[in-house]
């Protein structure tokens, strides 16, 4: 007669079992989760000026960003910045030193003088937590996406705690200034790390945003360009709700 009585008692303790390894197991897939989305940072302050860990990387169009309208209008903050005019994506691996004299002006942050920029990525990696990118304008005709493939790739093994941002490069009015090209190649790397399944690498339409606000020469921008550029970088942040 005692049997009966216990199995209610047996019946009620197996769904407390039960439930206890289903929160346990849903505990295990939370954290396996949260450890296979790496967090992202946009290296922008709640002010719209970048912080210490943002680094940008480009030709002329960012030396003129940096130098003009960031300086100009307070937004530069702490960050790194490294450009070269005239160059296309190769400069980043050919080993070009930065300097400020001679035949070449280029403009970086003070401790990079005489670095390459390889070099510099890998010096200064671990500070580094957004890269914005954007060179190929200059030999638009020759670039091709590996490249673009091999320097993002570099850069996310020595910036781990890196976002690296793909941007768009400009209109030209000059023929020889290849830009659907370059874009179709930019777009095309971008691609290949979204196929990997890398939320690290995004890509922003500078190309939309800048529009036609082009200088005389028809390849440098005027200040509302490098506005519009700035607003692009500031807006996808926001949209995409990515921190610093």
């Amino acid at each position: 007669e005692g049997a009966p009585e216990a199995t209610p008692d047996t019946e009620q303790t197996a769904p407390d079992t039960e439930q206890t390894v289903s929160d346990t197991e849903q505990t295990a897939s939370d954290a396996e989760q949260s450890e296979a989305q790496p967090v992202l940072h946009s290296g922008l302050r709640e002010d719209g000026s970048f912080g210490e860990g943002a680094m940008l990387i480009g030709d002329s169009l960012t030396y003129g960003l940096v130098s003009n309208y960031l300086t100009n209008n307070e937004k530069l903050g702490d960050a790194m910045y490294m450009a070269m005019p005239g160059k296309g994506i190769s400069a980043f691996f050919n080993g070009i030193r930065l300097k400020k004299k001679g035949d070449e002006i280029h403009l970086y942050n003070k401790e990079f003088e005489g670095l390459p920029m390889d070099d510099v990525v890998a010096q200064y990696g671990e500070r580094i937590t957004a890269v914005y990118f954007m060179m190929g304008t200059n030999a638009s005709a020759v670039d091709c996406p590996e490249e673009y493939i091999k320097i993002v790739d570099y850069i996310l093994e020595h910036c781990p705690d890196a976002t690296v941002y793909l941007q768009l490069v400009p209109h030209s009015r000059k023929a020889f200034v290849k830009y659907e090209q370059a874009n179709q190649n930019i777009r095309t790397a971008y691609e290949h790390f979204q196929q990997e399944g890398n939320p690290k690498v995004m890509l922003i339409d500078t190309y939309t945003a800048i529009g036609e606000n082009l200088k005389v020469d028809g390849i440098h921008l005027t200040e509302q360009g490098q506005e519009c550029w700035y607003n692009a970088i500031v807006a996808f942040a926001q949209e995409n709700n990515i921190p610093q």
